[in-house]
């Protein structure tokens, strides 16, 4: 794993001190892996879909970024859709 303190360290010291003062890391306090996008088994994909069918019913709607890929753009994409859809 790439530590992140060492990137960070190796960014600030290129950076000119300011009124004498360098910057620097103050405190480091975690930093943790995981896998971004693990795959999603069928059983889930269907959860996805059921979500998908119950969009409007009792006047509840669902926007997330698990129904969109984890993306900003296609986020905004979806509830722009879902709006122009329902209402």
């Amino acid at each position: 794993m790439i530590k992140l303190i060492d990137i960070l360290s190796e960014v600030l010291e290129r950076i000119p001190a300011y009124k004498g003062v360098k910057p620097s890391v103050v405190e480091f306090i975690n930093q943790k892996e995981w896998h971004y996008f693990p795959h999603i088994t069928t059983n889930v994909a269907a959860t996805f879909n059921g979500i998908e069918e119950l969009q409007g019913k009792k006047n509840t709607y669902y926007a997330f970024s698990g129904l969109t890929f984890e993306c900003v753009g296609t986020c905004v994409a979806y509830s722009k859709r879902l709006i122009q859809e329902h209402f």
